[in-house]
């Protein structure tokens, strides 16, 4: 069994990332974010409410969600997953849902691909991929400038490229958190924000901050390398 933990919510103690896990310490109860890879391939992630003693530390955490889910497997008759597919469009296509229990308000902008998302196989996938990071990580630095700002337009902005809600479609995606007041002031300033890299580009400045951040991330993935599983298959 592996079991990736993505992060949590928790009134914590002096919480800190080291090699990409949370060993730090917990008091109280914490809603955790986690995936698990059983050993017959079967997947399940999500959010769970899991009580924890106080002092409990990394590993005795780790351990009371694989004593939890070490016994699950899939069915004899398992169905079948369906994928569907997610049309392209040429024009811009507007959603607004809204729920009274939601406790924030969120925008999200979508330039979805035209092609069908691939698996990191060659190098020149890799590269691309790295690529893809660094030009996320400088427009997400400006992004955290801008909600550091005096007048702020979002409490939380943020930009990558990536899955979307269909499995086989993957799109450059932008989404701020915002005052419900500020929902068409912030949509500007993404929008805004897009178009000046495109027409514009980075400083240098930008890029050697980026590059530094990305190393100093990788360096910590590549430590942590023997616990960690390959997305290439």
């Amino acid at each position: 069994m592996n079991i990736i933990i993505t992060g949590f919510d928790c009134d914590c103690v002096d919480v800190t990332m080291t090699n990409d896990k949370y060993k730090k310490y917990i008091r109280n109860t914490t809603t955790l974010h986690f995936a698990v890879e059983l050993n017959d391939g079967m997947e399940l992630s999500g959010k769970y409410t899991i009580p924890f003693a106080e002092g409990m530390t990394f590993e005795q955490m780790e351990q009371k969600i694989k004593d939890h889910f070490e016994n699950y497997k899939n069915p004899a008759n398992e169905k079948p997953r369906k994928v569907f597919d997610v049309p392209n469009h040429k024009e811009t296509l507007v959603a607004i849902e809204s729920d009274k229990e939601a406790a924030q308000t969120q925008i999200q902008l979508l330039y979805k691909d035209y092609e069908v998302q691939k698996k990191i196989r060659t190098i020149k996938d890799l590269q691309d991929k790295l690529a893809e990071g660094v030009f996320s990580t400088m427009l997400n630095n400006r992004l955290n400038e801008l909600a550091n700002s005096p007048t702020p337009p979002f409490t939380f902005g943020y930009t990558y490229h990536g899955g979307t809600f269909a499995r086989n479609k993957e799109a450059f995606q932008s989404f701020a958190m915002i005052d419900e007041k500020k929902q068409i002031e912030a949509l500007k300033v993404l929008v805004a924000e897009n178009e000046r890299v495109k027409k514009f580009g980075f400083t240098t400045g930008e890029f050697e901050r980026a590059k530094s951040e990305i190393i100093s991330r990788i360096e910590n993935q590549y430590k942590d390398r023997d616990k960690t599983s390959s997305e290439v298959s």
